[in-house]
């Protein structure tokens, strides 16, 4: 609320928008990712038959890894149009990493 992302509804704290994007160069950029990822892991410890957790590494090739990213992209591109449509009901957190582990 004191950050303007959410106010006051009776009892209640509803969002202001269905989602929330930091600039690349925001200096709290770095925590806001590191808050998600550590909610995801949390969320762990209590079983969501609809949550989703998926990790994979994989052995491929830098070519191989872009057309994923552009498919994640794409992905991302479509959900926009899903969340524009939605009832805004309840928080949910999506969280997304490609990248190169050794190099």
């Amino acid at each position: 609320v004191r950050l303007g992302f959410a106010q006051f509804d009776k009892d209640k704290v509803v969002p202001i928008d269905r989602n929330f994007h930091l600039a690349k160069r925001s200096l709290a950029l770095r925590s806001h990712h590191t808050n998600w990822r550590n909610q995801a892991v949390r969320s762990l410890d209590d079983y969501h038959v609809d949550a989703l957790h998926y990790s994979l590494v994989l052995n491929i090739d830098a070519e191989t890894a872009m057309k994923m990213r552009e498919l994640l992209l794409e992905s991302f591109r479509k959900t926009h149009v899903l969340i524009e449509k939605a009832k805004i009901e309840n928080v949910y957190s999506l969280c997304v990493d490609l990248f190169q582990v050794f190099g």
